[in-house]
């Protein structure tokens, strides 16, 4: 478990910046194009922030004869001493798992609050509900605002029920618990939201037929509201502080991209999703492929967990130890296994098929699992 976090945390550390940088150059190519295409980019940068550093903690295979041309370490099958793990390294992951699951409960309960939100709670126009979606007005706005800015209102939050935002906005809330700690998530979040603002704004202006006449009633709703700020998971009329980029938005026209720049943008998308899951993969497999010996650079030496003795070829007679250079794998297994130092082949062979079976607790360098390099030597007795 502490390995896996340690894994996440590092991981994350570099990859939900990058996943941030690569989506801020795509929207700023598509920022003349509807806001649509910004919602989706956005959308896929906190899917691949959230699941690429998941993707960097799962065990991958490496291929037979993959193995370096390391020196052997010595070290006896029989004793073998136990990785010491790095000081903290317990109450880092205590911590961790308690944070999360702290996040978790603090956005259940945030979801059930939605229950109690009225005309005389909320501040500002609201939208939620994921199977039952509710638009619900603030009292003093409806006694106030005039017919242009009451439209504009319902225009915008039936525009958020209709696209799913509030579905969208817990799915990725709950989606991205165990990153929630990295402040370029925030950040990334703060885009998103922008950007649904900007795809709702051309949308409802598009449905009431006339945008300057729904970005005034905008005006006169901010003039009654203010800025108020929103209840959490809501799609709410005012976020983010964008009030002054959502007008602009409406004033300027938008370029419809033709059926090849969006297939190009797609495939555009797809192929930064594939690389950057393709860097993650790689960097994780060429930690988990590295051949390190015992000792070197800090590496902790595996233990053996559990062994079965060779069997005794039946016929022989001899006596004597069978010495076995293998690779401790990051799973605790042995592989690439090849004699050393041969005693006969067929006690050879048995020694190899019984250290096929034993089980290792994995040699470590900075807490994390490493493949290194062994020798075992298997004892033959005749009882």
């Amino acid at each position: 478990m502490n390995d896996i976090i340690w894994k996440l945390l590092i991981n994350a550390a570099w990859q939900i910046p990058l996943c941030g940088a690569a989506a801020w150059c795509a929207a700023r190519l598509l920022r003349r194009w509807p806001a649509v295409w910004a919602v989706a980019v956005w959308r896929i940068a906190i899917t691949l922030a959230a699941l690429l550093p998941l993707l960097a903690t799962l065990p991958l295979p490496v291929p037979e004869g993959s193995g370096f041309q390391i020196p052997v370490s010595a070290i006896q099958a029989a004793a073998i001493p136990g990785p010491a793990p790095l000081p903290g390294t317990s109450w880092l992951a205590l911590a961790y798992l308690v944070f999360v699951a702290t996040r978790a409960i603090r956005l259940l309960r945030q979801h059930r609050a939605l229950r109690k939100l009225s005309e005389e709670t909320v501040a500002t126009p609201v939208a939620f509900g994921w199977r039952k979606p509710q638009v619900i007005l603030p009292a003093r706005f409806t006694a106030q605002a005039p017919k242009p800015a009451m439209q504009a209102a319902l225009a915008h939050e039936t525009t958020h029920v209709r696209n799913g935002d509030f579905a969208h906005n817990l799915v990725l809330e709950f989606l991205t618990i165990p990153i929630s700690f990295h402040p370029a998530l925030f950040w990334i979040k703060r885009q998103t939201a922008n950007a649904v603002e900007l795809r709702c704004d051309e949308d409802a202006a598009r449905e009431t037929g006339n945008a300057r006449e729904y970005a005034l009633g905008l005006i006169e709703a901010a003039r009654i509201l203010g800025t108020p700020p929103s209840p959490r998971l809501t799609a709410s009329f005012f976020d983010h502080n964008s009030f002054e980029e959502r007008i602009m938005n409406l004033t300027q026209p938008k370029s419809q991209p033709r059926r090849g720049a969006r297939l190009f943008a797609v495939v555009t998308l797809a192929t930064a999703g594939l690389l950057l899951a393709g860097i993650s993969t790689t960097f994780a497999a060429q930690q988990n492929g590295k051949v390190y010996k015992v000792g070197e650079s800090g590496v902790k030496a595996p233990k053996v967990l559990h062994k079965t003795e060779p069997k005794y070829p039946e016929a022989a007679t001899a006596t004597g130890t069978t010495v076995l250079s293998l690779e401790v794998s990051p799973a605790g297994k042995a592989e690439n296994i090849v004699v050393k130092r041969s005693l006969e082949t067929a006690f050879d062979q048995s020694a190899i098929d019984s250290v096929k079976t034993w089980t290792f607790a994995p040699a470590t360098k900075d807490g994390q699992p490493v493949r290194v390099t062994a020798t075992v030597e298997v004892n033959f007795n005749r009882q």
